[in-house]
């Protein structure tokens, strides 16, 4: 859906950077689109070195970032550069031993290996894009006596990418050495619409659905953010269709519409569940508990992979992961896990991962309801 990839950004001022103001205000916040993130800054000419883009999670900044690459790789924006690096946090997680930057990146992008000490010859023709900063687990001291660290010296990962953010030797807090600062901003109600309308081949369930939303606040907000619009559309497919019209059982789903966040993350599982998970062995009319005992031990399994993985700031996982877990990457599982291939060292291993940290959450919510009931929680980060 191409307008939605149009994201509104704002830019706050300086001073705002700075702290001096607690709230941005209208004139200090300009909207400008993805694909002038970088672009020079007022009348100085100068585009920013280094930029900071924040949002909600699910709000859509790692879509908006795969849209900037794409856009560069047809050469349609950011031509000046000649290679763009897009490192993610998430497997970055994964290297534990220290390494120096040309090693990260020739594990990373192996087809390159060759010829990164004549990029980096010039410096400024290359752009770095890292990803899900707070999914990092190691601990970023901002405030480290500066060192002198070159391509090819090798550190820990916290100290390169500390290093590669700073740019140069510095005490300076985060927000001082970021040129700009954006936001995300989301979808626009007439873009909530519009995706709405083209998630459904059937536009009058697009149309009850999107009036649906807009009658329920809670819902009307959460359709702001892109991913929650995904989630509440896929979990209200089981109530508007028209095959649900013939199902009369008072006890199904399709009678009561969810109408708050938990509800709609369990109407998405639901619906994950029964349409593709235990596709053939489920019908449209089958019942909820039916259909949740047939998945009940995979999702209890999946639920305690998430719960030990958020104990342990983990969102990658192996096959080691999966197994104490007793997941098997397929039937149930293969519906709520991505698989990955990540180089480590010399080898390519296979990695797991929830297709959004807000699902791992909720399955490891899942997880705890299910296996202590009236009990109490305690998470320490």
């Amino acid at each position: 859906m191409e307008q939605s990839h149009n994201l509104f950004i704002v830019q706050p001022t300086k001073k705002e950077l700075a702290g001096v103001n607690s709230r941005p205000t209208s004139k200090a916040c300009r909207h400008i689109q993805i694909c002038h993130l970088l672009s020079p800054e007022g009348t100085s000419g100068r585009s920013p070195k280094r930029v900071k883009v924040k949002g909600i999670a699910g709000i859509g900044k790692s879509i908006a970032v795969q849209k900037l690459v794409y856009e560069w790789a047809i050469g349609k924006s950011m031509c000046e550069f000649t290679c763009v690096f897009d490192l993610r946090f998430r497997e970055l997680n994964l290297i534990e031993a220290p390494l120096s930057l040309l090693e990260l990146l020739g594990e990373r992008f192996q087809y390159l290996k060759g010829v990164l000490p004549d990029l980096f010859t010039s410096p400024g023709s290359l752009l770095f894009i890292l990803d899900g900063l707070d999914g990092f687990k190691f601990p970023l001291d901002w405030n480290s006596p500066g060192k002198n660290i070159g391509v090819d010296s090798k550190v820990p990962m916290s100290e390169m990418m500390v290093a590669l953010i700073k740019g140069r030797p510095s005490t300076e807090a985060p927000k001082h050495f970021f040129q700009r600062c954006c936001v995300v901003l989301g979808f626009e109600e007439d873009q909530v619409k519009e995706y709405t309308s083209k998630f459904y081949i059937d536009i009058q369930v697009a149309e009850k659905v999107y009036d649906y939303i807009l009658n329920n606040d809670s819902l009307f907000m959460l359709s702001f953010i892109s991913l929650y619009c995904y989630i509440i559309c896929t979990a209200m497919a089981e109530f508007f269709s028209s095959a649900t019209q013939d199902v009369v059982d008072s006890r199904s789903l399709e009678l009561n519409p969810p109408r708050t966040v938990s509800k709609v993350y369990f109407c998405y599982l639901f619906t994950a569940v029964k349409h593709h998970a235990l596709w053939g062995s489920a019908e449209r009319s089958t019942p909820r508990s039916e259909v949740l005992s047939l998945a009940k031990q995979q999702l209890t399994n999946l639920g305690k992979l998430a719960y030990e993985g958020l104990l342990q700031r983990k969102i990658m996982f192996d096959s080691a992961d999966l197994e104490n877990s007793g997941v098997i990457p397929s039937d149930v599982q293969s519906t709520f896990l991505c698989h990955t291939l990540q180089p480590l060292k010399e080898e390519t291993v296979d990695m797991f991962s929830f297709f959004h940290l807000t699902v791992q959450e909720h399955l490891a919510a899942l997880y705890c309801a299910i296996q202590c009931p009236g009990g109490h929680y305690y998470l320490d980060f």
